[in-house]
């Protein structure tokens, strides 16, 4: 009988003699996800971390060998947005597109329920972004506004409701920034209650911005601000934004200040699909170049390791990197896993199974699904 598989199979069994080589005592589980598509990425000293929807992977960054982790491991929920890890406390922070969040640490893992619960937030409760401050300290940016989170403690200090879709956060010099679907607002780390929006300065015309415009992703590099305006990459200062670089027809979807280099990345969207992107570089000079393009699809992210390699989290399959910022030649890392999650069929014979994707629409019409089909043996 078909039925859809909506994100895992796995198989507990017996005393049968399947897969003789691989057989797991009664009540144990084994998860066989696809591991190719690295949404989110994020690294710690010694190991990188790719993001799929269902599970992560973990590669070592010299041995390039892989490990997962998946629900069967203790992560709370499959549907994964976001990851981030902050090296001084050794947390990994999980983001899920229900809003519920997992703290990986050495200890464990801790799950946060608040944010769904919000019971004061109608629509959407989407995290965007994630900037670490110290290693107690990491602040999100999210649809409904900002949240101040102890990692440590594992409790929310407080949460600034805007009303306005944050896409960035970070501090610097004194203040706390959130960027906007209306532009820039700040606040003073001191306040003495930042969780009232009404507290924070909006930064227009008197600081040197335009009357009107869009805020897009924050990062600090070089001890300097840097910000998405209206998908323009522009330095921030006492006088205000300078345009750095734009692509037209671009949208400015990340920044990342993790290395001695500041990347960018662009994505194209000329319809609701993004079908292409771009991923420049600022040096400590000033000067921009761009990535290779042959590594570049529609890049959801990318992080510069202590070595200076580059590596993207992207729409496309396999996870990407670059040995370091002017390499042309992409490193493609693929591990054996099905091609997609998508199964509709599975088969079993001469010691293999089969599986066959594929899906029905709420009408029970087929929706072309072309992720083909595979096998484990």
């Amino acid at each position: 009988m078909r039925k859809s598989i909506l994100f895992l199979w796995c198989t507990v069994l017996s005393a049968s003699s399947l897969f003789a080589q691989n057989i797991l005592p009664i009540g144990y589980w084994r998860a066989h996800l696809p591991y190719h598509i690295g949404q989110s990425v994020t690294q710690s000293d010694d190991e990188v971390y790719y993001a799929t929807e269902l599970s992560l992977t973990v590669i070592d960054k010299e041995e390039r060998s892989a490990r997962f982790l998946s629900t069967i491991d203790g992560l709370s929920n499959t549907g994964i947005q976001l990851i981030k890890y902050n090296r001084s406390s050794e947390v990994l922070i999980v983001v899920y597109n229900n809003s519920v969040i997992d703290l990986v640490r050495p200890d464990g893992i801790v799950t946060l329920n608040q944010i769904r619960n919000f019971t004061s937030i109608i629509g959407e409760k989407r995290i965007n972004d994630i900037f670490v401050e110290n290693d107690s300290i990491m602040y999100l940016a999210a649809s409904f506004g900002v949240s101040k989170l102890n990692v440590k403690a594992a409790e929310f200090s407080f949460t600034t409701f805007t009303g306005l879709d944050v896409r960035g956060v970070c501090t610097w010099n004194g203040y706390l920034y959130a960027s906007t679907t209306e532009g820039l607002y700040r606040v003073r780390l001191d306040a003495v209650n930042p969780a009232d929006f009404s507290s924070w300065e909006w930064l227009g015309q008197a600081e040197g911005f335009p009357m009107e415009y869009s805020g897009g992703p924050l990062a600090v590099f070089n001890n300097q601000l840097y910000a998405g305006i209206n998908d323009t990459l522009c330095r921030i200062d006492a006088s205000g934004p300078t345009p750095l670089h734009a692509e037209e027809g671009h949208l400015l979807y990340f920044l990342s200040a993790e290395g001695p280099h500041l990347l960018a990345g662009f994505q194209y969207c000329p319809s609701s699909n993004c079908v292409a992107g771009k991923v420049v570089y600022l040096d400590n000079a000033g000067n921009l170049g761009y990535m290779a393009q042959g590594c570049v699809g529609v890049p959801n992210y990318a992080i510069e390791d202590q070595n200076g390699r580059i590596w993207f989290g992207d729409r496309y399959r396999q996870y990407r990197l670059l040995n370091n910022i002017q390499e042309t030649t992409c490193t493609y890392l693929d591990f054996n896993s099905p091609f997609s999650e998508r199964a509709w069929e599975m088969a079993f014979g001469n010691n293999q199974l089969w599986v066959a994707a594929g899906a029905l629409d709420q009408t029970l019409s087929g929706r072309f699904i072309t992720d083909g089909f595979f096998s484990f043996f």
